[in-house]
């Protein structure tokens, strides 16, 4: 998931979120079974992306995906949901839960607002308190390890954070191919146990399991 960048250079598998202007367009694509064709041993999951194309969507809190419940094993969001209000990133995360098998995880990838201490707090009204709040490029919602952890709980996620600050100042940084109890039963290793195509690694980075029952 992407908000108002091309799809074109960004290593983002499974589910590519685009807003351009005023609607949300949202681009798409189900990567079952396809890692298998186009890549070969070794390959990073950049490779896939770079192999695919993508299928353009609009979006909004009344909308549906367009996948039939459970058809994807994994879904990714780099810097997209911090452009919506809380109640569109939780109809969204519910989404994601719907179109997500047993076992899928979905990696959300956002600023660490108020709690990093690698640099500077986000400033309020970022980019610019001179923007309106419907201007796509609107920070809405100032993510923490907390409240993401939560509104992945709520969407009916197990929440499983990987690099985070908490409100001690601490940083804590996991990768998720050390934590293979946690993952045990999910599809798509090669998907979810890799992190080099992150564009921006020294963010909030949680991932979402949906456990099956």
């Amino acid at each position: 998931m992407h908000y108002g960048e091309a799809p074109s250079t960004r290593p983002t598998p499974v589910v590519e979120y685009l807003l351009e202007n005023t609607p949300r367009q949202i681009v798409l694509r189900n990567y079952r079974k396809l890692w298998r064709r186009v890549t070969r041993p070794g390959e990073p999951a950049s490779a896939l992306y770079e192999r695919t194309n993508f299928v353009p969507w609009n979006f909004d809190k009344a909308s549906r995906l367009g996948f039939e419940d459970g058809a994807l094993h994994f879904i990714f969001s780099e810097h997209f949901f911090e452009h919506l209000f809380f109640d569109e990133a939780m109809a969204l995360f519910s989404e994601c839960h719907r179109v997500l098998a047993p076992g899928g995880v979905i990696r959300t990838v956002v600023p660490d607002a108020d709690l990093r201490r690698d640099e500077d707090p986000e400033p309020l009204g970022f980019p610019s308190r001179l923007l309106p709040w419907d201007h796509p490029a609107k920070h809405k919602t100032r993510w923490s390890v907390y409240l993401l952890c939560e509104a992945l709980r709520l969407a009916g996620f197990e929440p499983v954070p990987l690099r985070y600050w908490d409100s001690a100042g601490r940083l804590t940084e996991k990768e998720p191919s050390s934590l293979r109890d946690t993952y045990a039963g999910t599809p798509e290793p090669e998907l979810w146990r890799d992190l080099s195509f992150l564009r921006r690694p020294k963010s909030l980075i949680v991932d979402g399991i949906k456990r099956a029952g």
